[in-house]
């Protein structure tokens, strides 16, 4: 048996770590349809939101139970248990990705941008953020927000005399 089970957590996840996934359509009684539209309506499970949540959070914790009583080995099992942990480092990996550019958002947004030390923080705040390993797509809505950031940087010096832009390298 696998030390990283634990009968309490929910495993819902629907695809692999490339995101593919395989179909299985099962009937059941209507009274088990009942019960699990009851428990979702409920929503005191949060990971349980469609009724395929519950399958597959029951066929997991029914396939280490079945590795329990060796009737599949536990390879299998630890297989799948390191496949949900990928799928889950990369959901809250994205998640953290997100949060990030909210932050970086919201900070923007309430900055004074006609305060060169705000903007100039911001500024670096967004160019430390470009250094991480960003999906292409938050990675360039950072790189706009530092660019507006520029710009502001840039009009609160051209209001400045004597300042001269000093030279790009």
């Amino acid at each position: 048996m696998s030390s990283e089970y634990s009968v309490h957590e929910f495993v819902t996840l629907s695809v692999d770590k490339r995101g593919h996934s395989s179909h299985l359509r099962v009937a059941i009684t209507p009274s088990m349809g009942e019960m699990i539209g009851q428990l979702i309506a409920a929503k005191k499970v949060a990971e349980y939101k469609t009724p395929q949540d519950v399958v597959r959070d029951a066929l997991y914790h029914r396939l280490q139970w079945l590795s329990e009583q060796e009737i599949i080995e536990d390879d299998d099992l630890l297989f799948l248990y390191r496949m949900e942990a990928e799928a889950e480092a990369r959901k809250n990996k994205r998640e953290t990705e997100k949060a990030l550019l909210e932050a970086l958002q919201d900070e923007w947004r309430a900055i004074d941008r006609q305060d060169e030390i705000q903007v100039g923080e911001f500024m670096n705040a967004a160019l430390a953020c470009t250094c991480r390993e960003f999906p292409v797509e938050i990675s360039k809505q950072i790189l706009r927000l530092w660019g507006e950031a520029r710009d502001a940087f840039d009009r609160i010096h051209a209001q400045t005399p004597g300042y001269v832009e000093p030279p790009l390298i």
